[in-house]
């Protein structure tokens, strides 16, 4: 497992948020969370990610638009979606705009670590 690249997870409820940063940072990844869309936006735009996961539903800027300006600037980063409020359609919207994966909450941790293994190894 490589403990870098940095991990970006975006999510406007702050407790899962710090939660799933801290289960995935005791597999020996570096998580970096925050809280809002425009936040994660301007982190993006100063710092090199190797993945960013995000919710859809983020104060500030939203996760749809989040994704879109994210590929703008790093079209090769790789983009997971976990949400708790699935939108008709949203799934397969975003699968075009090029996300690797879309997760409904409750996440299982196992499961996420697991996708994450496979995306940075």
């Amino acid at each position: 497992m490589n403990s870098n690249p940095r991990i970006l997870l975006v999510d406007d409820e702050e407790e899962f948020a710090r939660v799933l940063a801290n289960i995935v940072r005791a597999k020996g990844y570096d998580v970096e969370p925050v809280y809002d869309g425009l936040d994660a936006l301007e982190r993006i735009r100063a710092n090199e990610y190797g993945l960013l996961i995000s919710d859809i539903n983020l104060p500030g800027v939203n996760g749809m638009e989040l994704i879109r300006r994210t590929k703008v600037l790093r079209p090769d980063l790789p983009i997971v979606v976990i949400t708790a409020y699935p939108v008709q359609g949203s799934k397969e919207d975003l699968l075009k705009m090029g996300i690797v994966e879309y997760m409904e909450k409750p996440v299982s941790p196992n499961e996420l670590i697991k996708l994450i293994d496979k995306i940075l190894d």
